[in-house]
């Protein structure tokens, strides 16, 4: 699993699919539909293919997304473009003042890749769902979900000097 460095919260997953973007400061991970079943909670299913119709959920399961589920992200509600910016702003100095102390050469490259990526976020700002983890600390990390066209896919954004790796 992988923590977010402020607060605690378990966000990913070591067994979901991550590729390391934005110059090197993101993690992207795509995500899709599970049906989990109410006695047990089990993953047993995904996304349906594109030749397969969509399967009938049964009587106490219900679709979930994986990355959500896993993490137990909560959607972070109230956030218009100006809320977002202000949070990102500050979100950016904390990491940035932690890389300064323990990596100043990595520093210089979060800030280079992540004023990059935010400017993307904001262009198409309307294209994103927010998240945040359990705990939902205000000072945490906002996990950024764009969905595909036909709504059945998603790729989850997460900052990578926002967490820390751990064994479980």
């Amino acid at each position: 699993y992988q923590r977010r460095v402020h607060g605690g919260d378990e966000l990913l997953s070591d067994s979901l699919p991550v590729k390391v973007v934005a110059d090197g400061c993101v993690l992207e991970v795509a995500a899709k539909y599970i049906t989990l079943g109410a006695e047990n909670d089990f993953d047993i299913g995904g996304n349906p293919g594109e030749e397969e119709p969509a399967e009938e959920l049964d009587a106490g399961t219900r679709q979930v997304i994986d990355v959500v589920h896993y993490g137990q992200l909560v959607e972070a509600v109230g956030f218009d473009k100006k809320a977002y910016m202000a949070h990102i702003k500050g979100y950016m100095k904390k990491i940035k003042e932690k890389l300064e102390a323990s990596d100043p050469d990595r520093a210089a490259e979060f800030q280079k890749g992540c004023q990059g990526f935010v400017k993307q976020v904001l262009g198409e700002f309307d294209e994103y769902a927010m998240f945040q983890g359990e705990s939902q600390a205000e000072e945490g990390m906002i996990i950024l979900c764009k969905f595909s066209e036909d709504g059945m896919s998603q790729q989850f954004f997460f900052w990578k000097d926002g967490l820390k790796e751990e064994k479980t």
